[in-house]
């Protein structure tokens, strides 16, 4: 039976690296947090006890969920803190901003990174104080994927900002296609289409001392002329070294890979014998940090996935023909390699995904996994059945969670050595030729269904607060949109 993974990423995209223009830092407004009354619970989830705060928006930290209420067109954004497991409100923030217009993302251990339009704000989710502000133009998403490299990205082009309190350093800016299509209009005339799109992406790969890495599809900046710089061709997929306080250009290599994302590029080790790693279109290439010096290529045509254990400097290359283990050594990598077999996929035992946190692998068919050691000794192994996804878990090892439809409201936690979490959420979305909403979601608690919703939802994370447990859900209405979407937290008696 043909098995078919598919690798699911979130990328950015971008590039040419050009100053930052009219950034200027403006002190901010000081702002006293209100500390309203504590609110009852609006509602109770059984089993256990719980709240519903309607939410446009909401994040979840170690003690404190920052809610971002709905509130009317005209009005401006506002910001709450609860306390996770009750919904009592620490703080209440009000951002000079509509309320329609201000984004918020999570923006390291302690702030949200605010994104109305012509600023950037960092709130400190401790105490509800805006800590920071500056104006820029640009990328509309935050997209910081590795610690030490964060961006902003937008069509074409992605804004490199500092980590530590969101300054703007660099636009890095992304090649177009040369060629416009005509269109013939309605008119019968030959019309310019539309401007051709950019192809690639642009992703933090991670930060090496004072170095932010990152890869960029179509590069369309300029490259520095020291040695070792190449010669670049227009458009030319790049691995770039940039200065941490400036922003600026300190070397750049060219890194072809047409299948690129974040599984297929990382950063292993912090000291003097750390290694960058892209899996390009037909070989895994590996690079020096300091100077972007090509170490060596090993050939790899077609590669699938890219997994790293960072203690051991070991990665896990899976391609069309070998399933490799390479140890990348100061002097030269040690491999093992293996043959594939159609209906089996490898992982490494105490291995994460390089870049991004949240891929994960989904099996179309029955599907044998096998678990290997980083010397390329099998570890374990076990079959999933269909429509299981495959995800890093805790401590290093790998879980292997079932998923959930209507038609045969199958929905547990596969047996797999490895760890599965307590709560899991499965969501599901009903063909339009059947009855009913046509979103659906799930909670199991230990494998058991414990509350349905009938509507598109997912875990905001679980938390651990003294003695009480609990799950954050965001529930989302497709079919009105804004209007009835909400937190729900559920929590389990101690």
């Amino acid at each position: 039976m043909r098995v078919v993974l598919a690798l699911m990423v979130a990328c950015g995209t971008g590039a040419r690296s050009e100053p930052a223009s009219s950034t200027t830092e403006v002190e901010p407004a000081p702002v006293t947090p209100t500390q309203p009354p504590t609110p009852a619970p609006t509602s109770t989830i059984a089993p256990g006890d719980g709240f519903v705060a309607p939410a446009f928006n909401a994040i979840l930290f170690e003690e404190v969920l920052v809610v971002q209420p709905r509130r009317p067109e005209d009005a401006h954004a506002r910001f709450e803190g609860r306390a996770p497991a009750t919904g009592e409100v620490r703080w209440t923030t009000d951002v000079p901003h509509p309320a329609h217009g201000t984004y918020a993302q999570r923006f390291g251990e302690h702030h949200v990174l605010l994104l109305p339009a012509g600023e950037l704000l960092l709130l400190d989710v401790r105490n509800g104080a805006l800590t920071a502000r500056h104006r820029y133009s640009g990328g509309k998403r935050f997209d910081s994927r590795n610690a030490g490299v964060c961006l902003l990205t937008d069509e074409c082009s992605a804004l490199v900002v500092d980590c530590a309190d969101a300054r703007p350093l660099t636009t890095l800016r992304q090649a177009r296609g040369i060629r416009r299509r005509m269109i013939r209009g309605d008119d019968g005339q030959l019309h310019h289409g539309p401007p051709p799109s950019c192809r690639g992406a642009i992703f933090p790969v991670g930060r090496w001392r004072d170095t932010l890495i990152v890869h960029i599809g179509r590069y369309a900046g300029e490259v520095p002329n020291a040695p070792p710089a190449p010669r670049f061709h227009p458009g030319t997929d790049a691995l770039l070294g940039l200065d941490a306080a400036t922003g600026d250009v300190r070397w750049a290599q060219p890194a072809p890979c047409t299948v690129c994302n974040g599984a297929h590029a990382g950063l292993v080790g912090d000291d003097a014998d750390a290694a960058v790693f892209v899996a390009s279109d037909d070989a895994v290439l590996i690079f020096d940090p300091h100077g972007g010096t090509l170490r060596y290529r090993i050939e790899s045509p077609g590669v699938d996935r890219v997994l790293v254990h960072e203690p051991s400097r070991t990665v896990l290359v899976q391609d069309a023909q070998h399933v490799r283990t390479i140890r990348l050594a100061p002097r030269a990598p040690v491999e093992q390699s293996r043959a594939p077999r159609e209906g089996r996929t490898f992982v490494l035992e105490g291995a994460r995904y390089p870049v991004l946190g949240d891929i994960l692998l989904r099996a179309y068919a029955d599907t044998e996994v096998v678990t290997l050691d980083t010397d390329g000794t099998e570890v374990a192994r076990a079959t999933i059945p269909p429509s299981s996804t495959l995800v890093p878990g805790e401590r290093g090892r790998w879980q292997v969670l079932r998923a959930y439809t209507n038609r045969d409201n199958a929905g547990q936690g596969v047996p797999m050595p490895g760890h599965v979490p307590r709560y899991v959420v499965e969501r599901s979305h009903r063909p339009r030729d059947e009855r009913g909403p046509p979103n659906h979601a799930r909670v199991l608690f230990d494998g058991d269904p414990i509350v349905e919703v009938d509507q598109d939802a997912w875990s905001l994370g679980e938390f651990d607060v003294g003695r009480q447990r609990g799950l954050v859900l965001f529930v989302h209405d497709t079919e009105r949109w804004q209007t009835r979407d909400e937190v729900r937290v559920l929590v389990r008696a101690p």
